[in-house]
């Protein structure tokens, strides 16, 4: 694969995870619409009755257009078909009466709640292929109780606390024993997704996972600069360190003699 080619995958990976998922829900929640008798619904129709659901009961117009991303015209256009229809209601904004805003109807709620369902539905079917033992693992690597129904963990473990197992392969593990180092686990991934996968790989492409590196990143810099700025916590951490090594020896498993075998790609 060339540099061309591996830029483009990275770049189409998530948006066609997301199309996927969204075709998905979107498919599971037509049908339930439909079969209840809400199949009028136009497209981006969706978007709208459920964003309403989920947050503020009323929304100005603008702030929709702003986030369908489509023109003040089309943006008009769904609002008018909702209205009409008869899943939405325009009213004054009380703080602005120079504003309009748009709220749901009855009719509109009971949609919003199908909408709902068919939604809690869909991530019922995803929950079930991680297993409990998966979850509860993924836990108990960090000393923690598991919890149901939490996609990404947002507790502080106590310092110390988890499984001995839960170590990785890095170079870092080397230079360690030469120099006192400091790591930082942040949370990046769903709870309960296998290391090594393909479902792990996707992920670090998601927001969640660039705010967890950025966090990692500041929490160690911010050590950093802790450490630089306090002589006194400097050397302690040195002496920390010479007593550690003192009574836990290193030897490098790689040796000198050892070299690495460059004809892996012939076999």
């Amino acid at each position: 694969m060339s540099n061309s080619d591996a830029a483009r995958h990275r770049e189409i990976v998530m948006p066609a995870l997301l199309r996927h998922a969204r075709t998905i829900y979107g498919g599971a929640m037509r049908g339930a619409l439909d079969r209840a008798g809400f199949d009028d619904i136009p497209a981006n129709g969706l978007y709208v009755i459920g964003g309403l659901a989920l947050g503020a009961e009323e929304v100005p117009l603008a702030n929709l257009i702003r986030d369908l991303r489509i023109s003040k015209q089309a943006a008009g256009q769904l609002v008018d078909t909702l209205v009409m229809r008869g899943y939405l209601e325009r009213q004054v904004d009380p703080t602005d009466r120079r504003r309009l805003v748009v709220r749901l109807t009855e009719r509109g709620a009971e949609a919003a709640k199908i909408q709902g369902k068919a939604r809690d539905a869909v991530d019922a079917k995803l929950a079930a292929r991680v297993s409990a033992e998966d979850i509860a693992a993924s836990y108990a690597r960090l000393g923690l109780a598991p919890r149901q129904g939490e996609a990404l963990n947002d507790e502080i473990y106590p310092l110390g606390a988890g499984s001995d197992t839960s170590v990785g392969s890095t170079d870092v593990g080397t230079v360690s024993w030469v120099v006192p180092t400091v790591q930082c686990r942040t949370a990046c991934y769903a709870v309960g997704t296998p290391g090594h996968s393909w479902q792990l790989v996707a992920q670090g492409l998601a927001p969640a996972a660039h705010k967890g590196l950025a966090l990692a990143a500041k929490a160690m810099a911010g050590v950093a600069a802790d450490v630089l700025n306090d002589p006194a916590l400097l050397e302690a951490a040195k002496d920390a360190f010479a007593a550690f090594r003192a009574q836990n020896p290193f030897a490098n498993p790689i040796t000198d003699d050892v070299e690495p075998p460059l004809d892996m790609a012939a076999h």
